[in-house]
C-alpha cells in the first residue's frame, strides 16, 4: 500500500513502470522463501515441525519492521517530485470512479486466482501427479521466479508501451486462459506451465 505512493513522490510519471514491475516483485520472492524454507526447516516425517517454519517467518517479518521503522526515510525535496493534486478527494469519489472501480476488480480477480494457485499447486503436484512435498514445492517456485522475471521486463516495456490499457487487457486474457487449466496440466508440463503463468500473471500486477 505504502511503495506505490513513495515512488510517485521519488519518480516522473514517465519513469515509475520500472520501479513498480520492481516492487511488484515481492509476492514471488516472499513465495520463494515460504517455499524453499518450508523444506530447510520443516520435515515431513514429523508434521509439527511447521511450527519452526511459522517462527522463522514472525522473525523476519520483526526484523523487517525494525529496519523500515528505523531506516526507511524519504529523501528531502521527494514531495516535491510527485504530481500530487491538492484538490481534496473523499472515499465517496473514489468509490464512484469507475477507473479505480475496474482496477480493484482487475486486481481482485488476479488475487483470487494468484492465491488459489499458490495456495493448492503444491497439493495437486503432491497428490494428483505424484511428486513428494520437497519437489512439489521446488517446482511451484517455478512460477515465482517466473513472477520475478515478469514484473521485471514488464516494467522495463511499459517504459516504451503507450497504450497500457491494451497491454493490460492482453494479459489479462492470457491469465485467464491459462487460469483455466491451473489443475488440469500433466507431470511433464509442470514446470513450464507453472513459469509462463507466473511469468503472464505479473505482467498483469506490473501494468
Amino acid at each position: 500500500v505504502v511503495v506505490p505512493s513513495v515512488v510517485a513522490a521519488l519518480f516522473p510519471e514517465e519513469k515509475r513502470s520500472l520501479p513498480m514491475g520492481i516492487w511488484t516483485c515481492w509476492v514471488s520472492i516472499g513465495y520463494i522463501v515460504v517455499l524453499f524454507g518450508t523444506n530447510l526447516l520443516a520435515d515431513e516425517a514429523t508434521p509439527h515441525t511447521w511450527v519452526i517454519v511459522w517462527w522463522a517467518l514472525s522473525a523476519v517479518f520483526v526484523i523487517i519492521f525494525l529496519l523500515v521503522a528505523f531506516l526507511g526515510k524519504m529523501p528531502n525535496g521527494a514531495n516535491e517530485v510527485g504530481d500530487v493534486s491538492k484538490e481534496k478527494v473523499t472515499i465517496k469519489n473514489g468509490f464512484s470512479s469507475i477507473p479505480a472501480i475496474l482496477c480493484g476488480l482487475i486486481m481482485l480477480f488476479l488475487a483470487v486466482i494468484v492465491v488459489i494457485y499458490s495456495s493448492f499447486v503444491p497439493t495437486y503436484l503432491n497428490l494428483s501427479l505424484g511428486f513428494d512435498l520437497a519437489k512439489a514445492n521446488a517446482l511451484t517456485s517455478l512460477n515465482s521466479f517466473g513472477m520475478m522475471i515478469g514484473g521485471i521486463l514488464m516494467g522495463i516495456a511499459l517504459l516504451k508501451i503507450k497504450n497500457k490499457n491494451m497491454a493490460l487487457l492482453i494479459f489479462a486474457i492470457l491469465t485467464g486462459i491459462l487460469s483455466v487449466f491451473v489443475f488440469l496440466f500433466p507431470a511433464n508440463l509442470a514446470a513450464v506451465y507453472l513459469f509462463l503463468l507466473g511469468l503472464i500473471s505479473q505482467c498483469v500486477m506490473a501494468t
